[in-house]
């Protein structure tokens, strides 16, 4: 490929594609409009926050005459959100690059085609990790699997995983490469990768050689050769990484802290019927023990029709219209918009304060160009790459000004 028709594609990429890419963010990744943006706190790839565990002690009332508290200060400590890394990768053969010089308006539909389904399996990344653990979870796996190719997983919709909320093959396709194995596994790079050859249903896959695995196996992407180089600890600290109960988060020690954890109503996981009290209290708990002040409600789709029955049995209105006559526009708890999706686990609703929740981007999605081009050749091939990428990482600054609610009853299909 000639320099001139190299520097023309990177103008394409550049100018004409990104730019849309980027402004269609906010309607593209759920939560994106709805947390803070801070891309100035950086420390080379990480941002160091200082956050309030504890509140001054020299304070209270005193009789007259009496001596005044003892002077004190704020308990402080640091909390590091460290940069996580997102990467899709766009590429196109020489032949369809030739073609550029003969008919560009075939090339450019080409082009179209492959940079704009790249850029919605980055919003489909960004979207799944913003609302996840930061572990890079995408299935667990459903009993054990001896040499063969047929892998069962973990889905809230079969009687037996119910009331896990796991969300089956939801995020596995035809194609992935995955690393499958124990925590430990995944630390040590030793997991079993895997090429899915086909997704049959909800709750299985086949993989395109034989494979040995044990019940509760955590899945994870992997790179194209190997189980070394995978997402396992290296997503975005979303939306269920802030919900841990115990050990730390984002260096915050919640067995130290624990006023610091997020509220948490639970039923000794047992699936419950959603009711409007259950609704209330988790609203109640992080404005009573967290100072919280709930602005967003975050809810798999699957909860829509569950709440809206509940609102019609309690002859409640909800958003603009009577739900006697049809459910249109946005729904709303006591005046709080419950935003619904695809990514979130089944059997949990979020009751978030969004002030204590800031988007951090060291790098919005932009296309790599530190070597002075955007397209790349790939050795060995007759084929070049664009490298699309984006820079950034979730945090909460104050978790228990949230609450979550868990082990809710919901109707799936199911398998």
């Amino acid at each position: 490929m000639g320099q001139a028709t190299r520097t023309v594609i990177d103008a394409l990429l550049k100018d004409q594609y990104l730019p849309p890419i980027v402004d269609s963010l906010p309607s593209e990744v759920a939560l994106y409009d709805e947390f803070k943006k801070d891309s100035e706190s950086w420390s080379g790839r990480q941002v160091i926050r200082s956050t309030r565990v504890g509140r001054n002690p020299g304070r209270g009332s005193r009789a007259e005459g009496s001596a005044l508290p003892a002077a004190g200060s704020q308990t402080r400590v640091q909390q590091i959100i460290q940069a996580r890394y997102c990467y899709v990768r766009v590429q196109l053969t020489g032949q369809a690059i030739k073609s550029a010089v003969n008919s560009q308006a075939a090339f450019t539909k080409a082009l179209t085609s492959e940079v704009m389904d790249g850029a919605k399996d980055m919003y489909y990344e960004l979207n799944r990790q913003t609302q996840g653990d930061g572990v890079g979870n995408i299935g667990v796996v459903e009993g054990a699997v001896s040499n063969t190719t047929t892998v069962e997983v973990d889905y809230a919709g079969a009687s037996a995983s119910a009331v896990s909320g796991e969300p089956g093959t939801r995020w596995i396709k035809k194609n992935d490469t995955l690393a499958i194995g124990t925590a430990a596994e995944h630390a040590a790079g030793t997991g079993v990768y895997a090429v899915v050859s086909s997704v049959t249903d909800r709750d299985t896959f086949v993989t395109t050689a034989n494979v040995t695995l044990v019940d509760d196996d955590i899945i994870v992407r992997a790179g194209s050769a190997s189980a070394t180089d995978t997402s396992y600890n290296n997503e975005f600290q979303g939306i269920q990484a802030a919900a841990v109960q115990s050990g730390t988060y984002q260096n915050l020690n919640l067995d130290t802290y624990p006023d610091l954890r997020m509220q948490s109503l639970s039923n000794s996981g047992t699936n419950r019927t959603l009711t409007w009290n259950l609704m209330q209290q988790a609203i109640d708990e992080a404005e009573e023990f967290g100072n919280g002040k709930i602005d967003l409600i975050l809810a798999h789709t699957s909860m829509r029709p569950e709440i809206i029955d509940l609102a019609k049995d309690g002859q409640r209105y909800i958003g603009t219209k009577n739900l006697d006559g049809g459910y249109t526009g946005d729904l709303t708890f006591n005046g709080i918009k419950i935003l619904f999706t695809k990514d979130m686990k089944y059997n949990r609703i979020y009751f978030l304060t969004r002030s204590t929740w800031t988007y951090y981007q060291l790098d919005t999605i932009n296309w790599m160009d530190e070597d002075g081009s955007i397209l790349s050749r790939v050795s060995g091939y007759d084929s070049y790459e664009a490298l699309m990428r984006c820079y950034a990482n979730v945090s909460c600054d104050k978790p228990c000004a949230n609450t979550v609610l868990s082990d809710i009853r919901v109707t799936l299909r199911a398998t």
